[in-house]
């Protein structure tokens, strides 16, 4: 999970996470999550997108 969250964020989870404090986890975990979140955003839109394309060619 740890390469994942650096992999989308350039962030290394761990070491961020143990470095911070509480209000700074809490900051952390609201700027992951929404990292990921636009990352599945993205996915969703382009998935809607090929197959509205996929549905117009067949």
């Amino acid at each position: 999970m740890n390469s994942i969250i650096w992999f989308l964020t350039d962030i290394d989870f761990s070491k961020e996470w143990s470095e911070s404090s509480i209000l700074g986890k809490i900051e952390l975990l609201y700027t992951v999550s929404g990292f990921i979140l636009c990352e599945i955003m993205s996915l969703g839109l382009i998935y809607q997108g090929f197959s509205h394309l996929v549905s117009k060619i067949f």
